[in-house]
């Protein structure tokens, strides 16, 4: 028996015939893609449970041919509307039981599975309108396969996948020439590859190698301390990249190793510290600090007074207010990952962070914009737990013991054997190697500034704490004033004031559009009263400036209106643009096509575009040769009305 018709598939089955409205036993066609659909929704469904995404890499790829390819599926059954996220309940319902991961947020994997559908479909259907003309092509020409580039072209400036380029071709009975394909892809990434090109920044920190065999890892003791006494390990030149040099003065650029230090190197999403280091008779300015991959410390300096070499004592001071500022906006990233698992869903996974003195990013895994009124929760409730004053607990576990308690770990970091927790009783726990305040009061205050996708299913918030969110409110209310002061208004009459204005804006527009519509009416009258007649047929010539394509449209209408057997160019410009329309009535389109009409009229402008047989529209930089083109236009539809009775 097919698996397909055992209780694990079979409800999933007749769901997707109930919600498609074909049934099963219609063709042996139809029932492969109802397999199809019923064995992706599921691999879907338990996917997106626990926490994949759709994307352009790595599983979240995998993840979006899965979905693409049954929704392709469904509209080879004559499904051409999102549905596929109609059968989660019921994967839910089967499997549930066995599976309860499954029961914790089916609303979240049907909205993302409606989203991404609603996503596709567009795709799909321009690819597929694309890819049926270049197989017509292909049938006249007696060619069998589908050129590497037309295949390249629909996958990278139309978005089609290739592999439902080769799927199709192969029902079809084509192939593809995808060898060529593959080269075209290898040479776009590798634009890509040099256009972003940075190379060898760990090849650098190799020439520091003597001092990691002979010292070990830096000491980094910057929880508990903002300066320190310590010793210089080494130099390493900016440049030359890979001259250590064993003493350096006033001038000099470049890194500075340390036996111990408090700066934190830049790592987990915080960014390094800066300050200054100091020793008799000389001082150095840390611009910043980065980790190396055999863990030392490189202070980026520049020294500005005095003498330093190999051996030295020095005294490290970090930027304290700086540092208190990366703080309190890191301790509040914990913070805000809490309220989003609360507010919207326990779906929310890290994606990336930045936290700096100036506030702080963070990236998490949602498929669409957090509303108003969830941004507002998220502030009420962080700002809650800052009143709350909450300590903050920093312990070392063991990697194990740290998961059993329920620690968050990070996507895609690496961890050893002992790992550090930071923890918010009773809010927020989490994996974490940067530096964070004993207390959330001291956080001060939380306000979010920015939410926006930065990728597909991808989200951002950014905010500030502390006196960065004095700093901002004080700038909103300085602008608000100013808004007011232009609007004659005040505090809660600015609304109100705009949105009068609104209205008048609303009604002159109006006003506008139609005196706009008056004139080109009678424009149109006037030209269809002085059309030329070439062999029964009004050829219609009209100048429409000042108006946008839609007006252009309308103008057409009002032609086919009030003539049965028409050619009509209307043409004009607006602005820099200048736009040309053709059209023709249903009978005449099969002797003369607007869009070649339209090719011809417009090449000497320099216009293109293209359309139907009956309707074609054109554009392009305002042309000093329009009127030039009009005048034309009766003589090109006699010629093309000769050739046509040839």
């Amino acid at each position: 028996a097919s698996p397909y018709q055992t209780d694990v598939f079979k409800p999933i089955v007749e769901h997707a015939c109930a919600v498609t409205g074909v049934r099963y036993d219609e063709s042996r066609a139809t029932q492969l893609s109802l397999h199809v659909i019923a064995d992706h929704v599921r691999a879907l469904t338990f996917a997106l449970s626990e926490g994949v995404l759709p994307s352009n890499q790595d599983r979240g790829y995998v993840l979006r041919r899965i979905l693409r390819r049954a929704l392709r599926h469904g509209r080879k059954i004559g499904c051409d509307h999102p549905f596929l996220f109609e059968l989660v309940d019921t994967v839910v319902d089967v499997m549930g039981g066995a599976y309860p991961e499954l029961q914790e947020h089916p609303h979240q994997v049907k909205r993302v599975i409606r989203l991404e559908e609603e996503r596709f479909s567009d795709t799909l259907d321009a690819g597929m309108a694309i890819l049926d003309g270049i197989i017509e092509e292909m049938k006249r020409e007696g060619r069998t396969a589908i050129s590497g580039e037309d295949a390249f072209r629909l996958y990278d400036t139309y978005g089609f996948p290739v592999d439902l380029t080769l799927e199709i071709a192969e029902e079809k009975g084509l192939s593809v020439e995808s060898e060529k394909f593959q080269v075209l892809l290898a040479e776009q990434k590798q634009r890509s590859r040099s256009a972003g090109a940075t190379g060898g920044a760990d090849d650098r920190w190799r020439a520091l190698d003597p001092v990691v065999e002979e010292h070990g890892a830096t000491r980094f003791v910057g929880y508990d301390k903002f300066e320190c006494e310590t010793s210089v390990l080494a130099f390493l030149d900016a440049e030359p990249a890979t001259r250590v040099p064993k003493e350096v003065a006033a001038g000099w650029t470049g890194d500075l190793i340390l036996s111990e230090t408090p700066f934190y190197a830049e790592s987990g999403g915080q960014v390094g510290d800066r300050g200054r280091i100091v020793w008799e008779g000389g001082s150095a300015e840390v611009l910043d600090t980065v980790k190396t991959p055999s863990e030392l410390f490189a202070h980026r300096v520049k020294v500005t007074a005095g003498q330093l070499r190999v051996g030295d004592i020095v005294t490290a001071v970090i930027d304290r207010e700086a540092r208190l500022a990366t703080m309190r906006n890191h301790t509040a990233t914990h913070l805000l990952q809490g309220a989003l698992k609360r507010i919207v869903g326990a779906h929310i996974t890290q994606s990336g962070s930045w936290v700096g003195p100036q506030g702080l990013r963070f990236d998490f895994t949602h498929i669409e914009a957090l509303t108003p009124e969830q941004i507002e929760q998220i502030e009420r409730m962080v700002n809650e737990q800052i009143v709350l004053d909450t300590p903050v607990i920093v312990e070392t576990l063991p990697l194990d013991e740290a998961r059993k308690k329920g620690a968050i770990a990070p996507f895609g970091e690496k961890y050893g054997a002992m790992v550090r927790v930071v923890q918010v009783p009773g809010f927020s726990m989490e994996f974490c190697g940067g530096t964070h305040l004993d207390r959330v009061g001291k956080i001060g205050s939380f306000l979010i500034t920015g939410e926006s996708s930065i990728a597909a299913g991808v989200r951002r918030i950014e905010a500030l704490t502390g006196l960065g969110v004095v700093a901002e409110v004080q700038r909103q209310r300085a602008i608000l004033r100013q808004i007011g002061k232009s609007l004659s208004a005040s505090g809660e009459d600015i609304p109100a004031r705009i949105e009068g204005l609104q209205r008048e804006i609303r009604d002159l527009r109006k006003a506008l559009e139609h005196a706009r519509q008056s004139g080109s009416a009678n424009v149109i009258e006037r030209a269809i009263a002085e059309a030329a007649d070439v062999g029964g047929i009004k050829v219609i010539v009209a100048r429409l400036d000042d108006m946008d394509p839609d007006g252009f449209r309308k103008a057409a209408d009002l032609v086919r209106s009030k003539c049965q057997k028409f050619i009509a160019v209307l043409a004009g410009v607006k602005g820099d643009r200048t736009t040309l329309l053709a059209a023709v009535d249903k009978e005449n389109a099969r002797k003369i096509s607007a869009r070649d009409l339209i090719a011809e009229i417009g090449a000497p402008a320099g216009l293109r575009g293209g359309g139907r047989p009956e309707l074609a529209q054109a554009g392009g930089p305002a042309a000093a040769a329009l009127d030039e083109a009009l005048k034309n236009v009766a003589n090109i539809v006699q010629n093309k009305m000769q050739t046509s009775t040839r």
